[in-house]
Formats: C-alpha cells, structure tokens, sequence
C-alpha cells in the first residue's frame, strides 16, 4: 500500500455508503502516467477501497473522502489548502446553509431567477443528479425541487459537503455528499443524468480541462453557470464594485462564451447554447440588498434585472451554458 493510502485511513468512521451511491464512485488515484485508475470502490468496515489499485478512502461522518490516494495533503499547493481552510472554517456556517433565504427576498429572487433561467425548461431527466463543487448546497437545493431522484454533491472542503447535507436534512431532501477534487472527480463515466455547477470553475487553476471532466460525468445534460469574461466586469473591478481575487485567496477565472463552447462540443453533445446576461450580487449582500427588499425599490430593481437579460449580449458579466446529448 502507498504512503498516501496509509495516510488516508488514519482516522475513520464505519463506511456505512448505501449501495445505491457506491455504484456511482470511481476511483480517482492516478498512476504513473496520469491516467485515472477509475475502477469500482467496494465497502468495508472501516472505509472504502478500490477493487483495482487497493487505495483506501476514509469515510467521516457518512461522507467519503475521495482525493487521489497517491497525493498526501501535505503535498498539496498552498493556495489549494489556504481555499480549503477557508470554506472549511471561515464562513458563517448558518448563513451558508439558509442562503439565499437569508439574504432577503431580492437576493432570493436573483438566485431564483438564474437556476430557472438554466434548468426551469423541460423537466429534469429521469436518474440521480450531480451538484458538482456544490458547496454548501444552494444548487442542490434547487435540483431536488425539479426531481425526484437524489441529489448528489461533491466539493473539495469537507466543512462545504457537510453543511449541505445539513441544508438537506433541514429541507426534507435527499442528498448524498462526497469529498473529492473538480480535476478528478470520483465518478463513473456517464453515471449522472444532469451535472450541473455553479459559481465554482472560476475558483480552479484550469477551469475548461475541469468543463471536459464534468461532461464525461453526464449521460443526458450538463449545466453551467460561471462568471464571465466582460467588459463591464473590468469597469466594475476598476471602481471596486467587483474583484479579481476573492475572500478565499483564489484568483476569479472568467470564461468567454466562445471558449466554453468549444470545450463542450469535444464532449459529444448533440445540443449546445450558451448565453450571457447581466446579473449582480455579492456573495453576501448588504445595505442595497435590504433596501432592494421593500417597494418601489423591489420593483425597479426587478424590472433591472429582467433588462439585463436582454442586453446581455453586449457585454454580460453572467454566462450559461446547457448541453444535452
């Protein structure tokens, strides 16, 4: 057994991973070529192994930890672990597990309006779904309301994963997390009806290779909702309305239109439209979003809104994309 997988199972809880979501897991140690093992993992007493490679993964309270057995954390880049840091212990864990309800009814309206603007079309294929970097579950969330099939996330802070298990048991969902990196997820290939990810590929080193990753994970749709690359985005940045580098230490990777694309037709998709609006909220909102909360404000800023969808076009900071094969 490599030093890493001997690291991994220092301290475990019973793997106790319902058969119906240990189907979906994958193995995502590399070998020496860097190819991804990508055999099946089986449960035992203690953690979850792979049948192929024999890589061990801890699993803490119900969630596996499924990082590449043959990277030990202490190897891992700074910025990855000061990122971690961060979305493990650093924010409101209430806050993150109610939003965006507690940000107010404009700031729920907004994130209401992008997941429909996205996913609100024809229903949900049939098959259990994929929340990918899900954070705390805010996508999730919204997922479970358009299927009956369960949920699953993934993200790479154990903190995120389990705060969305918790907005799940509080909402009457099901959900089922894992702890894994974005440039090599856990999963079979095709195992997932819709993968979907939202504000996340902009925290990544190389977001479009994580893109082709996400796409070999879908069977049916695959849907993203990133920032993107503008020119009003450069304005606001300049006068400090937005950021290049945010709380978490992370630079912001903007997407264009046109690179996305391209990315997503390798994956094999018979349909592909990508679009850009304009659309603006903080991560938590503040002074303008509680007067956005109360009429005639509420109005106005809902009818700004809707324009931006219009002229998105012309430079907008918000960029979708749905893929179906």
């Amino acid at each position: 057994m490599t030093e890493g997988a001997t690291q991994r199972t220092a301290t475990r809880s019973p793997a106790d991973v319902p058969a119906e979501f240990l189907e979906l897991l994958a193995c995502p140690t590399q070998a020496e070529r860097n190819e991804t093992c990508g055999a099946s993992l089986e449960s035992q007493a203690d953690a979850l192994a792979c049948i192929k490679c024999g890589t061990r993964y801890q699993v803490t309270d119900g969630i596996p930890v499924l990082l590449p057995g043959n990277e030990r954390e202490a190897d891992r880049p700074t910025p990855w672990k000061l990122q971690r840091e961060y979305f493990d212990h650093g924010l409101d864990e209430e806050y993150e597990i109610e939003r965006p309800a507690a940000g107010g009814a404009f700031y729920s309206y907004l994130l209401q309006l992008k997941f429909e603007r996205a996913l609100g079309g024809p229903a949900v294929p049939h098959g259990v779904v994929l929340d990918a970097c899900c954070g705390s579950g805010i996508l999730s969330e919204y997922l479970a309301k358009r299927t009956t099939a369960p949920v699953v996330g993934f993200d790479f802070s154990i903190g995120a994963v389990g705060r969305a298990r918790q907005r799940a048991r509080r909402h009457g969902y099901r959900f089922f997390g894992v702890v894994g990196d974005a440039s090599v997820p856990p999963f079979r290939s095709r195992a997932f009806s819709v993968v979907a990810v939202h504000d996340a590929l902009h925290h990544l080193d190389d977001p479009l290779s994580v893109v082709s990753q996400l796409a070999e994970l879908s069977n049916d749709t695959l849907v993203v909702m990133e920032p993107a690359e503008s020119w009003v985005t450069r304005i606001a940045v300049a006068v400090g309305l937005s950021t290049d580098i945010e709380d978490a230490g992370n630079p912001v990777r903007r997407l264009t239109r046109a690179m996305l694309l391209k990315t997503v037709r390798h994956g094999g998709f018979s349909s592909t439209r990508a679009t850009r609006y304009f659309m603006f909220y903080p991560h938590r909102p503040g002074l303008l979003f509680r007067l956005l909360d109360r009429q005639p404000l509420s109005w106005l800023g809902r009818t700004a809104t809707l324009l931006g969808q219009v002229l998105g076009p012309i430079g907008g900071n918000k960029l979708q994309l749905v893929a179906r094969r």
